[in-house]
């Protein structure tokens, strides 16, 4: 399932350029990029998690898996409420790449559980939770994250930005 969530996303996303990604609705808005960023940094994080890593090795597990830190991921915004500059003239390539190397460590991770495993208890945040709800959270979430990429491509077309098609979702 989230395969096919990345595969339709990446179809959805195809011909985007910067200008796609770095647009906000306004100030404050989450971008595209952000987003994307986003989704990779919370799976990378949540399979480590699931996989019995503890929380205070995810800002490791997510440098050794995307090259880049928590603090990339644009999400809560900074401050000035602008697409940060870390991520700046990134091409949909360097964001689907990201992607990519997460759900790579997913099926890695995820391949050497077995089904008695999905019920292990996983500790994180001061809750417990188990393996399936860990794969569960991470198809609700990269799906409600797809549906608001969705949604900024309609305000796009709506404020006549070029190159948005009617894309089914």
């Amino acid at each position: 399932m989230l395969d096919d969530q990345l595969r339709r996303l990446e179809e959805f996303l195809q011909g985007w350029d910067i200008v796609h990604l770095e647009w906000q609705e306004r100030r404050g808005r989450n971008t595209v990029g952000m987003i994307l960023t986003h989704l990779a940094i919370v799976e990378t994080v949540w399979v480590h998690i699931g996989g019995g890593g503890k929380p205070v090795a995810r800002e490791a597990r997510v440098m050794a898996t995307l090259g880049t830190g928590l603090d990339s991921a644009g999400i809560p915004l900074r401050k000035k409420g602008r697409h940060p500059a870390n991520l700046e003239g990134r091409t949909l390539t360097e964001y689907l790449a990201k992607l990519e190397r997460s759900r790579a460590e997913t099926r890695h991770q995820v391949a050497t559980w077995t089904d008695d495993d999905l019920r292990l208890p996983v500790e994180a945040y001061g809750h417990t939770f188990t393996r399936e709800w860990v794969l569960y959270h991470l198809i609700e979430h990269f799906a409600a994250h797809f549906g608001q990429i969705a949604m900024i491509a309609h305000a796009m077309r709506d404020r006549g930005i070029e190159a948005i098609e009617r894309r089914e979702t």
